[in-house]
């Protein structure tokens, strides 16, 4: 982790306006990075990277692919509606939207939703967090 600190460091002198990170379900995790970064003198903003829970083989595909882990909460919500696509879908969303409002009380600096062509879906969680009316 240290290699990616310095290469944070290097992007910020050269004049990067913020960071972005990888796919991420673990919100604690991230916060812990963030508060490590800023002690150790990286002041930009660092955007959160979160794929809403719309299909769970698209799930589990880019968790896999990004070395993201799956907490818990997400693996039971899998585990219990992981064969029937339409309830899996409704309990995403309402998972999104409880892990968004969670991430903005944290106090992330940003959010970058990977839609992955799922506009209408991503459109209808902002809503309900309450980001766009």
């Amino acid at each position: 982790m240290a290699q990616e600190f310095s290469i944070m460091k290097e992007k910020q002198a050269s004049g990067a306006d913020f960071f972005m990170s990888q796919l991420c379900y673990d919100l604690d995790g991230f916060l812990r990075f963030k508060e490590k970064a800023l002690h150790l003198g990286i002041v930009l903003p660092i955007d959160f990277g979160f794929l809403p829970v719309l299909n769970k083989d698209g799930i589990i595909r880019m968790a896999l692919s990004n070395g993201c882990s799956i907490p818990k909460e997400l693996a039971e919500l899998i585990g219990k509606y992981g064969l029937n696509p339409d309830s899996f879908k409704e309990a995403g969303i309402e998972f999104s939207v409880r892990f968004i409002e969670r991430a903005l009380s944290e106090g992330i600096d940003g959010l970058h939703l990977y839609t992955l062509n799922k506009s209408e879906d991503v459109l209808r969680i902002l809503r309900c967090a309450g980001i766009i009316a």
